[in-house]
Formats: C-alpha cells, structure tokens, sequence
C-alpha cells in the first residue's frame, strides 16, 4: 500500500482522506491514533501493532519535528532486531514509499505539527 499524496494535517491513500494521527502496519490501519502523552511516543502508544511481524518501523514526528520519541522505545525495539527510523512526517512518508514493497514496515504518522 502506498500513500499517494500529503500535505500538513492530511494524507491520501487507496482513494480515503485521513485526516487525523494514523498507523499503518501491513495487518491494519489505527485511525484515529492517539498517544498517551500528546507530543512524546511511548512504547504504551505502540501496544496494538507491538506484536505483529515487522522489521521497520518508521516514525514521521510532524511537519516540524514537535513530536519527540522516548529513548525505551529505541531501546526495546532495537533489541527485538527491528530497525527504526525517525523522520519528518514528509520525508517518512517518501520512505515508506519506497521500502514498504520489500520490507515489512509500520508507518508512525503525526500528521500536523
């Protein structure tokens, strides 16, 4: 699945709008997504994709970077041999785009700030 078009506050995909925080995950989509604490992802925010199978998980942390990612999150998963990268909501999504083929990959969006 790929995300065909964004822009701050909204992305599109498979023809449907979304409009608020979302993750997709090659088993699902989570909309609306929301974090325990707003601005910080902890891995309590990750409890309904933590055990499916995947080796990416890419995290858009906004248009500007406002939201933070804990480092247990970094920790935990890097020992669970999952590679993370943290981006700019628009340069996460680019590289979703281009790995999700041939990687199992979950998407993190915060799609605004």
């Amino acid at each position: 699945m790929k995300i065909d078009s964004h822009s701050f506050g909204n992305i599109s995909m498979g023809g449907k709008i979304y409009t608020t925080d979302l993750i997709i995950s090659p088993a699902k989509i989570i909309n609306p997504w929301w974090r325990q604490e707003g601005h910080l992802l902890q891995m309590v925010d990750l409890r309904e994709i933590i055990e499916e199978s995947f080796d990416l998980l890419i995290i858009g942390i906004g248009y500007y970077g406002r939201m933070k990612v804990s480092e247990k999150i970094l920790h935990d998963l890097q020992k669970r041999g999952i590679d993370i990268r943290i981006e700019l909501t628009p340069k996460a999504i680019d590289l979703f785009n281009k790995v999700s083929d041939y990687r199992k990959t979950v998407l993190c969006l915060h799609l605004s700030c």
